[in-house]
C-alpha cells in the first residue's frame, strides 16, 4: 500500500470517526433536550400544583371567613327579633296588668272575685288557721266576704276555718302607668304555719299562669313566621348581596 492509498484510508477513517461523533453530539443533544423538557414540565407542572392549594387554601379561608361574617349577622339578627318580641309580650303583659287593675274598679263585683279567690285558696290548703294578706285599698273588701267565704267552704270541704285579714302585711298598691315600682292587681295571698305555707292567689299570679300557658298561641299569633324561617331569609339575602 503506498502512501497515497494510506492517506485515503486516513481521510475515510477521520470521516467515519467525525460523522460518528457529529451523530453521538446530536443524539446527546436531543437526550439532553428532551430531558430538559421533562424536568422543565416537572417543575411546571410542580409550580402549577403549589398554586392551586395556595389558591384552595386561601379559597377555604374566604368561605370559613364569610361563614362566620353570616353566622354572626344571622345571631345577631336573632337576637334582635327576640328582643322585640320579648319587648311586645312584656308590654302585652303589662297591658294586661293594667286593665286587670281597673277591673277591680267595680266594687261589687271584685267582692266576688276576692270571695272565690279565698274559697279556692281555703279548698287547696285545708287549714283550721289562715291569714290573708291583701292590697291596703282592698282590707275593708275582704274583711267583708270572709264571713261568706268561710260559710261556703265549709259547706263544699265539710270543715271550719278561722281566718283574718294581715293588715300590718298589705300587698304591694295597684300598678301605675309608666312606673316600673312593685305592684299589685288585686286578689289575696293565703298563709298558714306561721307563713311557712303560702298561696299566691294574686291577680298578678293568675295573670303569669295565664300568659305562661297561653304563651305558645299568643306567640303563634303575633309572631306566625318561625325564628328559623327568618334566619334563611337574611342568610339567602346575605348570599345574595
Amino acid at each position: 500500500m503506498n502512501e497515497r492509498e494510506v492517506q485515503k484510508q486516513i481521510e475515510h477513517m477521520r470521516n467515519f470517526i467525525l460523522l460518528e461523533a457529529e451523530e453521538k453530539a446530536q443524539e446527546i443533544k436531543a437526550q439532553g433536550e428532551e430531558d430538559f423538557n421533562i424536568k422543565k414540565l416537572e417543575i411546571v407542572e410542580a409550580e402549577k400544583a403549589k398554586i392551586i392549594r395556595e389558591y384552595e387554601r386561601k379559597g377555604a379561608q374566604i368561605e370559613v371567613s364569610r361563614r362566620i361574617d353570616l353566622s354572626t349577622k344571622v345571631n345577631s339578627l336573632r337576637f334582635r327579633v327576640l328582643e322585640c318580641r320579648d319587648t311586645l309580650l312584656n308590654a302585652l303583659v303589662k297591658d294586661a296588668k293594667m286593665k286587670a287593675a281597673e277591673s277591680v274598679s267595680d266594687k261589687a263585683r271584685y267582692s266576688d272575685i276576692l270571695k272565690s279567690l279565698i274559697v279556692e285558696g281555703l279548698i287547696e290548703l285545708r287549714e283550721d288557721l289562715i291569714q290573708i294578706q291583701c292590697r291596703e285599698e282592698d282590707a275593708t273588701l275582704v274583711d267583708g266576704v270572709l264571713e261568706a267565704a268561710a260559710e261556703e267552704y265549709r259547706q263544699k270541704s265539710n270543715r271550719a276555718c278561722h281566718m283574718e285579714v294581715l293588715r300590718s302585711h298589705s300587698l304591694p298598691a295597684a300598678p301605675v302607668e309608666g312606673s316600673d315600682a312593685r305592684s299589685c292587681c288585686g286578689g289575696v295571698v293565703l298563709l298558714c304555719h306561721n307563713g311557712r305555707i303560702k298561696l299566691n292567689n294574686t291577680l298578678d299570679h293568675r295573670l303569669e299562669l295565664a300568659c305562661a300557658k297561653m304563651l305558645p298561641l299568643i306567640r303563634q299569633r303575633l309572631f306566625p313566621q318561625r325564628l328559623d324561617a327568618i334566619s334563611q331569609d337574611a342568610e339567602e339575602e346575605t348570599t345574595e348581596a
